[in-house]
């Protein structure tokens, strides 16, 4: 037998490297058939998202809103322009839960506030300095090009005990009542036209919206055109409400709300005599969670009457109606969602 020398088995060496490192060229071709053909789909998992109810919540749900604490302080001394050290606390929320598929739409939206002021100079030394309670909730079917058959219902109220303090009404021996948990409470259910412009701007009418005037606090029901008898009144109108909520530029954002209704028979307010609700929030957030907060509120119901009082006199002269207005001014601390 022929011996196998160290040349001989480097050549063997040399031999199956090249064989090893070659090997794709040679089965190139069988790669290449082996290939899965390209013009085949890729495979739809859009039915197993739909399974989990991953898919839905994602594309059809959104939630956005803000949550926050506002703050303000002031302090004097020697101050001769009058006015009171207090400390003032506000907490706010604004939150929007919005559903979208196909011809169907359902926005909700809460819009709260409540504002608790201290004040060593005067008594009560804790009062309350706002209160909101805002719900609304529109369910709608499009019929056209951004226009919706919608159905409507909203609810407005308080959180707390509200007072009219001697502070601000001389004549008032005391702290008087004017404001409770459901009394006042607003609750109108409608259905209407609702024309809508991107997602940032809708116009809604409804020419029969049916409010419901509630009040459980039988002291306050004269206050606001309630029968003193009866817990509520029912009044059956049209009905006009514009929702704006938009990003101005990045980190300002600009929300209002207006909503305008009369009834078409009333013993006190007259066809065409408006009650007005409008409500607008400027806020600029810095800082991620840092936000400077402007917000305004004017209300007028010619059912809602105020006491004016002459010099002198105890009791008051005449009950008169008013334009309401409310104006806060804020930094404060606040998260979003989105």
């Amino acid at each position: 037998m022929k011996r196998i020398d160290w040349i001989d088995l480097f050549k063997i060496e040399v031999v199956i490297l090249f064989l090893l490192f070659y090997q794709p060229i040679f089965s190139q071709d069988v790669v290449k058939q082996e290939l899965p053909d390209q013009n085949l789909k890729t495979l739809d998992l859009k039915p197993v998202y739909e399974s989990n109810g991953y898919y839905y919540w994602l594309d059809y749900w959104k939630l956005i809103g803000e949550i926050g604490l506002n703050l303000a302080q002031t302090d004097q001394w020697n101050w001769t322009d009058g006015g009171y050290k207090h400390f003032d606390a506000v907490l706010f929320s604004k939150v929007q839960l919005l559903y979208q598929k196909d011809k169907l739409s359902w926005e909700s939206q809460w819009d709260a506030e409540l504002g608790i002021m201290y004040s060593s100079e005067l008594l009560p030394v804790w009062r309350k300095s706002t209160d909101k309670i805002n719900f609304a909730s529109k369910f709608g079917y499009k019929v056209a090009n951004n226009i919706y058959v919608t159905g409507l219902m909203t609810f407005k109220s308080y959180h707390a005990l509200g007072f009219r303090y001697p502070q601000q009404h001389p004549a008032l021996p005391e702290p008087k009542r004017v404001s409770n948990f459901l009394a006042p409470a607003y609750t109108d259910i409608s259905i209407g036209v609702d024309w809508k412009y991107k997602d940032w701007l809708s116009v809604y009418f409804s020419p029969a919206a049916g409010l419901v005037t509630s009040c459980y606090d039988s002291l306050l029901r004269a206050d606001y055109g309630v029968p003193v008898e009866k817990r509520s009144i029912t009044t059956v109108g049209p009905k006009v409400k514009i929702n704006l909520n938009k990003e101005l530029v990045k980190d300002l954002k600009l929300a209002t709300v207006l909503e305008l209704y009369t009834p078409y028979k009333d013993p006190i307010q007259k066809f065409g005599n408006f009650k007005v609700d409008w409500d607008l929030t400027l806020s600029y957030q810095f800082l991620k969670m840092l936000q400077f907060r402007v917000s305004t509120s004017l209300k007028y119901n010619e059912k809602v009457r105020f006491d004016e009082w002459e010099n002198g006199m105890d009791q008051p002269r005449t009950r008169i109606r008013r334009v309401q207005f409310k104006e806060i001014i804020g930094v404060g601390i606040v998260y979003s969602l989105k």
